[in-house]
C-alpha cells in the first residue's frame, strides 16, 4: 500500500479523527504480527514555531487494509523509555527544508513497501532498501529515531539485518 494510503486509512480510523492541532503523527511504521502486518505510530505535541517536540502522547496501531484501529494507548500508561514524560525535545531539522525531503521518502517507501519482511533480499533489492532508509533518517528529524525504534524494533532490526552485508552500509 502506497505512503498516503496508509495514512489516508489512519484518518478514517477512530482513532484518526481523534487527532488535533499542534500535534505531529509520526510516520506509519509496518510491524509484523500473528495477524499479519499493522502499522505503527506516535503521536506527540509539536510547536511549528519553534520546532520543539513533547514526547510522545499516544502510541497506536491499525490495520490500512481493514481500515480498523487496533490499539490506542497513552504513554503515560505505556511509556517510552527514552525520555521522560515531561520532555520537551529540541528538533534537529530545518522545516523550511522538510517538503523536498517528505516526498524524497514517500517516493522511496512506495518502492520499496513491498519489500517489507522479505528474507534474503537481492543486492538490488538492498540498494533500494539503503535509500529508503537514508530518506526516512533524512526526513524524519534526528530527535525522534529514538521513538520510532522504540515503537517497532522488529521493523528496524529486519532492515538493519538484511543491510548488514550491504557494501554501501559498511
Amino acid at each position: 500500500m502506497k505512503l498516503r494510503q496508509l495514512k489516508n486509512a489512519l484518518q478514517q480510523t477512530e482513532y484518526g479523527r481523534l487527532f488535533r492541532t499542534n500535534m505531529l503523527c509520526s510516520e506509519p511504521i509496518p510491524v509484523k504480527t500473528a495477524g499479519g502486518i499493522e502499522e505503527r505510530c506516535f503521536w506527540c505535541g509539536y510547536n511549528w514555531l519553534k520546532n520543539t517536540f513533547t514526547a510522545p502522547l499516544v502510541r497506536l496501531s491499525y490495520d490500512a487494509e481493514k481500515g480498523v484501529g487496533l490499539s490506542f494507548v497513552s504513554c503515560k500508561e505505556e511509556p517510552f523509555f527514552s525520555v521522560g514524560p515531561d520532555t520537551l525535545i529540541q528538533g534537529t531539522n530545518n522545516p523550511e527544508e522538510m517538503d523536498e525531503k517528505y516526498l524524497k521518502f514517500e517516493e522511496m517507501y512506495d518502492l520499496v513497501s513491498s519489500l517489507f519482511y522479505k528474507e534474503k533480499c537481492s543486492e538490488e533489492e538492498k540498494h533500494l532498501l539503503y535509500d529508503f532508509y537514508n530518506a526516512f533518517k533524512d526526513y524524519v528529524d534526528g530527535a525522534l529515531m529514538v521513538f520510532y525504534k522504540e515503537l517497532a524494533p522488529s521493523f528496524f532490526e529486519w532492515l538493519e539485518g538484511e543491510l548488514a552485508d550491504y557494501q554501501e552500509w559498511k
